[in-house]
């Protein structure tokens, strides 16, 4: 499926509410030398912009949370699992994508992860994600274990590394979306820093932003036959879902 046809399909099971009124201007009592002053003049919050940030967020922790069960629980790495929290960020990207009317995923995935995190000023010393392996082998050497993969400790790193980079602009990307004017340039930034970090992940996790698209889709399908309903979104059959994500598994990405 490729990515113009996935934000139609995608948006076809998105919640719409009204938009949102800012906060009015006595908040800026409350921060001191923030002036409202700074801000383009705005009073209305685009709702889509502000589901997008939140469901970006939340499905980057999901991400993350499964990568913590790995590590720390020693849950064998859920790959399918890992691809379906990317796919779901890719849905609430979708919805950035329709309500700016752009293709920010081409632009995203023009973007060279490596490069820009290279490239990047970090406010904290951060290590290149090779670092992350030197780091795990380390801590499992510290419990007498041998490191018995070593191809699975670099993709863990780099997993890993990059769920710490997806969650940091994520969190900015929220930011934003609350703003008092949700500034479409510095929002579309991030939203292709997003992009461009997922595109590394698929790489790590030998898949397309194509099979991935379908994928999502198909479980949306199967949670929304129609269209989107709150009963069934409270009422999802996970069983259902893991066996249409799981159906991909032996597709090879395009």
């Amino acid at each position: 499926m490729n990515l113009s046809d996935y934000v139609k399909n995608a948006v076809r099971t998105e919640s719409l509410i009204p938009d949102f009124v800012s906060i009015p201007a006595r908040w800026e009592t409350l921060v001191g030398a923030i002036s409202l002053r700074s801000f383009e003049d705005s009073s209305i919050l685009n709702s889509r912009v502000v589901h997008a940030a939140l469901g970006i967020n939340t499905e980057v922790g999901e991400y993350l949370d499964a990568l913590k069960k790995h590590i720390f629980y020693g849950r064998p790495l859920d790959e399918v699992n890992l691809k379906e929290e990317l796919g779901d960020m890719m849905w609430y990207m979708a919805i950035l994508c329709d309500v700016s009317q752009s293709n920010l995923f081409a632009r995203g995935q023009e973007i060279d992860f490596e490069e820009v995190v290279a490239k990047a000023k970090h406010p904290f010393e951060v290590d290149e994600p090779r670092s992350y392996t030197i780091h795990l082998k380390r801590a499992i050497e510290a419990e007498g274990v041998p490191d018995s993969d070593p191809a699975h400790s670099i993709k863990l790193s780099n997993l890993l590394y990059v769920g710490g980079w997806l969650a940091g602009h994520a969190s900015v990307l929220l930011e934003l979306s609350l703003g008092f004017s949700q500034r479409i340039a510095p929002i579309k930034r991030e939203f292709e820093r997003i992009v461009c970090g997922v595109n590394f992940v698929f790489g790590v996790l030998e898949t397309s932003w194509e099979l991935e698209a379908q994928r999502n889709i198909d479980k949306l399908k199967d949670r929304y036959p129609d269209a989107f309903t709150v009963k069934d979104a409270l009422e999802r059959d996970l069983g259902s879902e893991r066996l249409v994500l799981e159906s991909h598994e032996t597709e090879s990405p395009s």
